[in-house]
């Protein structure tokens, strides 16, 4: 049974037609935890030429608009290709190579923003967005879900309603309709 004002019943149990919440926020928290585990620890590419391809994925092209150095033929791509593989034979890590063309090129030479500063917002609001959404819905479903339980509760008012329409409808010549006084036969039409 549930204790007043709608909370769990003595064990732990939920009410009666109610599902407990713990186990959604559970959910949550092994999730975020899971995404978040995932996408801070990067997989580091097999070989040197995946490695190559990762890296001019990220770098834009100097002279076309909007490729990569991976995707364009220009010849200055593929100069850039051809000194990411030299650099990676050096040791040089993916991010050393990558500030490398940044301080020679400027911020913009990278497709992919950094995760520092307001560059970070890039990363940022499109989960604080999502947070506050989904927080919105959730407000807004456990006051539909309130609203609703409450309604389900009939007043004293509601009671008489009911018992009065059950005792017309015992009688034995049934409700009481209004007639209409439209036609009556007897009456004779005026003159």
């Amino acid at each position: 049974m549930s204790a007043p004002g709608g909370a769990a019943a003595p064990g732990g149990a939920a009410a009666p037609g109610r599902t407990p919440w713990w186990p959604w926020v559970a959910l949550v928290v092994v999730v975020g935890a899971a995404l978040t585990v995932g996408s801070l620890r990067p997989r580091p590419a097999a070989t040197d030429t995946e490695r190559v391809a990762a890296i001019a994925s990220k770098i834009k092209c100097p002279v076309c608009a909007g490729e990569s150095v991976e995707q364009s033929a220009v010849e200055i791509s593929r100069e850039i290709r051809i000194d990411i593989g030299k650099r990676i034979a050096a040791g040089q890590t993916d991010e050393q190579i990558q500030d490398f063309y940044r301080q020679k090129y400027g911020d913009e030479i990278l497709l992919t923003p950094g995760a520092t500063g307001t560059a970070a917002l890039v990363w940022v609001l499109p989960v604080a967005a999502f947070v506050v959404a989904v927080g919105g819905l959730t407000s807004v479903f456990l006051r539909w879900r309130r609203e609703a339980a409450g309604a389900g509760h009939a007043t004293d008012a509601d009671r008489a309603l009911v018992e009065r329409a059950l005792e017309e409808q015992a009688r034995p010549d049934g409700p009481e309709q209004d007639q209409p006084d439209a036609e009556q036969p007897d009456a004779e039409p005026p003159a």
